[in-house]
């Protein structure tokens, strides 16, 4: 189990019970694993990927879609390098330039260092950062799970195919490192059936060319939080017509 106090709720991920002060303060568990109907919380089900590391790293390849497999093999054959970055204000910086190209919200330092056990990979080629990926762990389950993905795709300056195969290489490399530290599950963080959500749709797409076993995952809210929720995003949809 993974817990995590943000600035106005706590997150559980993987938890498998709800205590009754749960119910009744700022709470989230997601992807739990306990018995999906529990009283005075609101459930709703999702979907995610999930990539067995039991397998073995020829096995977790094969079951890559064929262009994923082979920009991969592509990208161990010219020499593509991943690095470990130990400085999380590195990351940061590469993520936010990468979120103002996709109008995404920026994040700070704490978005990272608050989940306590993460790690920080790079991928390089001819001496450019291309991508960059955060991961956090639950230690007891076993469980690597993406947190942020950030990639230099729409920087002038570099070369989109190269990123695009930088970006693939860098998750299986992970794969890879994260079966050698005794993880036995990945968790790709969500994907979406529905093509109207354009960005988040083509995104699942990149998680399902990996292969893996697509499931069903449960998020449970405390009352008193999807209350919050839903009075933000009325007043986040109240500012953005009134921006129009």
């Amino acid at each position: 189990m993974i817990s995590v106090r943000t600035f106005f709720r706590t997150i559980i991920l993987y938890g498998d019970f709800v205590s009754l002060a749960d119910k009744f303060k700022l709470s989230q568990f997601t992807s739990f694993t306990g018995e999906k109907c529990v009283k005075l919380m609101k459930t709703q089900c999702r979907r995610t990927v999930f990539i067995d590391l039991k397998k073995s790293e020829e096995e977790i390849l094969m079951d890559f879609k064929s262009n994923t497999r082979n920009e991969v093999r592509r990208a161990i054959k010219d020499g593509y390098l991943v690095e470990e970055v130990y400085n999380p204000e590195e990351f940061i910086s590469f993520y936010n330039s990468f979120a103002s190209e996709r109008n995404l919200p920026s994040i700070n330092l704490n978005h990272v260092k608050k989940w306590k056990s993460f790690r920080i990979y790079k991928s390089i080629f001819n001496d450019n950062v291309l991508s960059m990926h955060v991961t956090i762990f639950d230690e007891e389950l076993k469980i690597a799970r993406l947190l942020y993905s950030a990639s230099a795709r729409f920087n002038e300056c570099t070369n989109r195919k190269e990123v695009g195969i930088s970006n693939r290489y860098l998750h299986y490399w992970e794969f890879t490192e994260f079966k050698r530290l005794g993880y036995v599950t990945y968790d790709f963080a969500g994907v979406t059936d529905d093509p109207k959500e354009t960005e988040l749709y083509n995104i699942s797409n990149f998680k399902r060319s990996f292969g893996g076993v697509e499931e069903d995952v449960y998020f449970l809210y405390s009352y008193p939080l999807y209350i919050v929720l839903k009075f933000k995003n009325i007043l986040k949809n109240f500012i953005n017509k009134s921006k129009k």
